[in-house]
């Protein structure tokens, strides 16, 4: 949408917007981009106001939502890449992340340690963070999945401390 320049008429006690000749919007170009509002009632109410600005809140949140998924997909598909197959959506799977969390939180990435944990102590681990993350159960399927995952070990062994240590951070926020 293209927001043409324009200037404020003064029209009682309120001012309304005019469009510009093309000549005269060329030197204010400065003005191309701000909307002119009328003072007093003008239609727009808190209500809506305030709309607008949880919307651009929202937008907001969810440009960085997307960037730290991305990071962790190009993260994960260097350092570990079994792990981004053992679900269909693992960003969108609960269980995925509080298994991820898990992992990385308690072991540091530490796969033997995580491995000696076994299936059904990495389970209630993993319940507990499910839990606290507001759903109910975790996935088994999943669960078990990753914790076949963990003796992969292909890829590149040496950042994966430090990847881990990245992804960690962005879990959290």
């Amino acid at each position: 949408m293209r927001v043409q320049a324009c200037r404020r008429v003064p029209v009682g006690p309120l001012f309304i917007r005019r469009p510009m000749a093309p000549a005269v919007a060329s030197e204010h170009a400065t003005w191309r981009d701000l909307r002119c509002l009328a003072r007093g009632d003008n239609g727009v109410d808190g209500g809506r106001s305030r709309l607008r600005h949880l919307g651009a809140r929202r937008e907001q949140l969810l440009g960085e939502h997307v960037g730290c998924v991305q990071q962790i997909h190009d993260l994960l598909e260097c350092v570990w890449p079994a792990a981004l197959e053992s679900a269909k959506q693992p960003f969108k799977s609960t269980t995925w992340v509080a298994a991820m969390s898990v992992i990385i939180g308690r072991d540091g990435g530490d796969f033997a340690r995580t491995r000696r944990l076994g299936p059904a102590r990495l389970e209630r681990l993993v319940r507990v963070e499910v839990e606290r993350r507001g759903k109910i159960r975790p996935c088994l399927r999943i669960l078990q999945r990753l914790y076949a995952a963990l003796s992969d070990l292909a890829r590149v062994l040496a950042h994966r401390l430090g990847a881990f240590e990245r992804i960690g951070w962005l879990i959290e926020d």
